[in-house]
């Protein structure tokens, strides 16, 4: 049986250095997913870049989601900031 709901976190890539931002983000992302599994989420999945490339069927390198993934089934993807095409992009690699 699959979940109605699911969420997606496009996390912290591994070589970013710790910091007061970094520390906050990822107190926001441990509240997201408590909040998600208390309202009966089932599945909350934490990806990185080169995650998001395989699971859109690419091989692991974050890179190719800029030069190789074709976006235009997306529609305005191109007007999207940075921020909100990573968001995009982990809720597409989520979905079966």
């Amino acid at each position: 049986e699959q979940d109605l709901y699911a969420v997606g976190i496009k996390r912290a890539e591994t070589n970013v250095k710790r910091s007061n931002p970094l520390e906050f983000r990822i107190q926001a992302e441990a509240i997201v997913s408590l909040v998600a599994a208390e309202v009966g989420c089932g599945t909350v999945e934490r990806k990185v870049g080169s995650t998001v490339a395989k699971d859109l069927g690419l091989k692991g390198k974050a890179k190719y989601l800029q030069t190789k993934l074709d976006t235009s089934v997306i529609s305005g993807f191109g007007g999207y900031t940075a921020k909100e095409q990573d968001a995009i992009l982990v809720g597409w690699s989520c979905m079966e």
